[in-house]
């Protein structure tokens, strides 16, 4: 039986106090090259950038299934065939996670969002999820390593 989908705190200030932080500098660095090139990169700047947004989802990824949700943050098909395999497979068993759900609302809004903001002000386009990755991990209360050793010599 596995246990009901709700994301806490706890879960993530366990599981990713090292690799969120981590994920906020490298979109932060993306958000700068974004922003340096007035959302307009060259060849070069645009490989650089999309390959540091793609770490960047990696971690969010990898931090999501380390706390142990069954969504996927990077991708929409993976979710709603994890959503739908849960509906098939239900026989009685608890409703698919409500983070599925949320995320097949969610995912196309911020689509829309992004579209808008890259036809009206492409120049802060990646500003919006730095600030949505700075809050979280404020809200995490990030504190360092975990496992019992301060950090530094």
């Amino acid at each position: 039986m596995s246990r009901p989908c709700r994301l806490r705190r706890r879960d993530l200030a366990r599981d990713d106090r090292g690799s969120a932080p981590v994920e906020l500098a490298v979109l932060a660095a993306a958000t700068a090259g974004w922003v340096a090139t007035s959302g307009d990169p060259g060849n070069t700047a645009q490989l650089l950038i999309v390959s540091a947004t793609a770490v960047a989802m990696g971690m969010q990824s990898a931090a999501v299934q380390a706390a142990g949700i069954p969504v996927s943050t990077t991708y929409l098909t993976g979710t709603l065939t994890g959503l739908v395999t849960g509906l098939v497979r239900r026989n009685g068993r608890p409703a698919p996670p409500r983070a599925a759900l949320a995320a097949l609302i969610a995912m196309p809004c911020g689509a829309a969002i992004g579209g808008v903001m890259l036809r009206f002000e492409p120049r802060i386009v990646l500003v919006i999820p730095l600030v949505l990755l700075g809050i979280v991990v404020a809200l995490m209360g990030w504190k360092g390593p975990t496992d019992g050793h301060e950090a530094g010599p």
